[in-house]
């Protein structure tokens, strides 16, 4: 059974270089893609088995923060591990967004060994396979 990872990133490079990183990474992944938050709370509408979702910060529409707050205030997602990726460095955000749960917190542009660092790190909460 493949685990179901959602990129959510208004940037399209971002989330191709997510999805190539995760699927040279993690065993039978299907990854997901999204524009903004409002894409994404779609997405997990038919996709509720999402398990991690990598998630950008300053989006159109609907930001990070606010489709963060919107995550956790349904029960149902209440088990989703999300990684939170920006260019923002203000630590009053980082603190914000930590106390809504976030699992990880990187600052872009960053390696592919920071992200499958991070991955390793959830890789047992998430019962995932890692290659």
């Amino acid at each position: 059974m493949s685990i179901k990872i959602l990129g959510v990133d208004d940037s399209p490079t971002i989330r191709r270089l997510l999805k190539i990183s995760t699927k040279q990474y993690v065993e039978d992944v299907e990854f997901l893609e999204a524009e903004n938050g409002q894409i994404a709370l779609d997405i997990l509408e038919h996709h509720p088995d999402v398990k991690l979702i990598f998630l950008d910060v300053n989006m159109p529409i609907i930001g990070g923060k606010e489709f963060l707050e919107n995550l956790r205030f349904q029960d149902r997602f209440s088990n989703i591990k999300v990684i939170v990726q920006t260019t923002q460095t203000d630590k009053a955000m980082a603190k914000s967004l930590v106390e809504l749960g976030i699992s990880g917190y990187i600052v872009k542009p960053y390696t592919i060994e920071t992200l499958q660092k991070l991955l390793t790190k959830l890789s047992e909460q998430l019962d995932i396979k890692l290659k």
